[in-house]
């Protein structure tokens, strides 16, 4: 009995460590995965506002292409 005693505290921690090793790794990764999900959405959003700041200079360009074709034909 003494030994079976002395054996299975041993036994315990070589399945407890495992176990609490994978729980703090699938945290770990979890948290990563989140995070990167914020970004890709952040970088989504940034896409967006970049693409209508580009659309409203390309409309400005034309309006200032326009105005210059005014002035000319005025002169």
């Amino acid at each position: 009995m003494n030994v079976l005693a002395g054996i299975v505290p041993i036994l315990i921690l070589f399945i407890a460590i495992p176990i609490f090793a994978i729980i703090l790794i699938y945290n770990f990764v979890k948290r990563a995965e989140k995070r990167a999900e914020e970004r890709l959405q952040i970088e989504r959003e940034n896409l967006d506002l970049l693409k209508n700041q580009v659309s409203r200079l390309e409309q400005l360009q034309k309006k200032i292409v326009q105005i210059e074709q005014m002035l000319t034909n005025v002169e």
